[in-house]
């Protein structure tokens, strides 16, 4: 797979084959492939979690 040969040394890997390797240029995805990961991926955000308060923690104890 390309995942484990892009961590083992991904200082000495061309550009260019990154590019290939994750099927995009530098100019981005094209818009069908955009569509494409996005209904397979779902869209690109981050969940929120609640942080927890330490100070609240230890006062509440």
């Amino acid at each position: 797979m390309w995942c484990s040969s892009l961590a083992s040394t991904p200082e000495r890997i061309p550009v260019d084959e990154v590019f290939e390797q994750l099927k995009c240029s530098r100019e981005g995805l094209s818009t069908e492939e955009g569509q494409k990961r996005l209904q397979i991926f779902g869209p690109d955000k981050l969940e929120e979690k609640k942080a927890k308060h330490l100070l609240k923690h230890y006062i509440c104890k």
